[in-house]
């Protein structure tokens, strides 16, 4: 409601003007508004504590596989590496992300990996390849699983998951030679 009065010369009163206007419908709206901004609030956090949530889960992961996991971008970049990825090559995720396997490793180890990387991206599908890499104590194999990584439309990367199957070969050759002794020695 507004109300404006005039007036004449001598002060009085002369004539009055008032407006009512019916607000029921904006307040309503605003109380919707007002409504939906506290749902959204509740709702955007609920889905911050649930990013958080996977995030943990998936740093853990990365932490603790005894794996080695990577994702590179298309041109051999790396964008991510896990704990274990460091500990092998004696680098730390900061030093290696934006670099390429050429910048880190051996020719022979770079080569070996854009090979495969390649594969994956140019067949946009998963592959599992046995990849050799020298360490230390000697040369360990590595069953790696590489895989494109989408973003909405396209393949950006490649994710690699490798595991050490060093241990596992020796031990199949072992027994590939015992048992080929034995079939010899059957034989006499």
């Amino acid at each position: 409601l507004s109300a404006i009065a005039d007036r004449d010369t001598d002060g009085n009163i002369s004539r009055t003007l008032a407006v009512s206007i019916d607000v029921t419908e904006r307040k309503r709206a605003e109380e919707a508004l007002k409504l939906a901004k506290e749902e959204l609030s509740r709702y955007s956090k609920d889905l911050e504590r649930q990013v958080e949530i996977r995030t943990g889960e998936i740093s853990s992961i990365l932490k603790y596989t005894p794996a080695v996991v990577y994702i590179k971008d298309i041109e051999g970049r790396y964008l991510l590496v896990n704990s274990r990825y460091e500990e092998l090559f004696k680098v730390k995720n900061d030093e290696v992300r934006g670099k390429t396997d050429y910048e880190i490793l051996h020719r022979e180890v770079a080569d070996q990996f854009r090979t495969n990387d390649l594969k994956v991206l140019s067949e946009k599908r998963s592959f599992q390849i046995e990849e050799h890499i020298p360490q230390d104590d000697g040369t360990h194999t590595y069953l790696s699983v590489k895989f494109p990584v989408y973003d909405e439309s396209s393949v950006y990367g490649v994710c690699g998951i490798s595991t050490d199957i060093t241990a596992v070969r020796k031990a199949q050759d072992q027994l590939r030679r015992l048992s080929g002794s034995i079939m010899a020695n059957q034989e006499i």
